[in-house]
């Protein structure tokens, strides 16, 4: 019998994985109205305000403390809980350390740390090379590229969109402010295609429209 279990140890570990992400999904659903609006919205206020033991990342802290997803999940109630999406991003960067490669998620918020710590353009490649690399044909996470300001004539939504259609690996999607350290800052939010992506060409493309860089 221990031979046994030995010797399928990984499959009786991913089965393990999924009862509890399948419990875990019963339990969340089970307290969401059949035909309410925003469900995600609805389990991220259960979660903090109401059960918050009930939830995922508690869950997996308890069992697997030092899983990347379970790093990553801290991070994201990090951020929430404080308001402030920076403060999680230094459990991101050790959820990467681990070596994890299958959670897209966390290599985008990476790059969103970087770019809203205003990191300079080549330690943002790295970091959007290791996205890309992993994950070069999809289109599921925007990137987020920090503004602090904009001095162009024409509205910066057409000239953003303007200036990144140039780029065939860049489909523009909009813009938006966020504030940070009490000072507002634009990001102008795209989608990557492909693993050939250079950051500062769609820097240059959008400080040549008008736009002002923090760098």
């Amino acid at each position: 019998m221990i031979a046994t279990i030995i010797k399928y140890r990984i499959l009786f570990y991913a089965l393990a994985i999924s009862l509890l992400l399948g419990s875990w999904e019963v339990l969340q659903l089970q307290y969401l109205k059949k035909d309410s609006q925003g469900f995600s919205q609805q389990i991220e206020q259960r979660n903090m305000y109401q059960l918050p033991e009930r939830s995922l990342s508690h869950t997996l802290n308890l069992l697997y403390p030092e899983f990347a997803d379970s790093i990553f999940l801290r991070g994201v109630s990090t951020g929430f809980q404080n308001r402030n999406f920076l403060t999680g991003c230094q459990l991101y960067d050790q959820a990467a350390a681990t070596g994890v490669k299958h959670n897209e998620e966390l290599f985008q918020k990476i790059t969103v740390c970087l770019e809203r710590s205003n990191a300079d353009d080549e330690t943002i490649q790295l970091a959007v090379d290791r996205w890309r690399k992993n994950f070069p044909g999809s289109r599921q996470f925007p990137y987020f590229m920090s503004f602090r300001g904009f001095q162009g004539t024409a509205r910066p939504e057409q000239a953003a969109e303007q200036a990144l259609a140039s780029i065939p690996y860049v489909q523009y999607l909009g813009i938006q402010y966020v504030g940070l350290a009490n000072e507002q800052t634009g990001e102008v939010m795209f989608r990557l295609a492909g693993s050939e992506v250079k950051i500062r060409a769609i820097r240059d493309c959008l400080e040549q429209a008008g736009f002002i860089s923090h760098r």
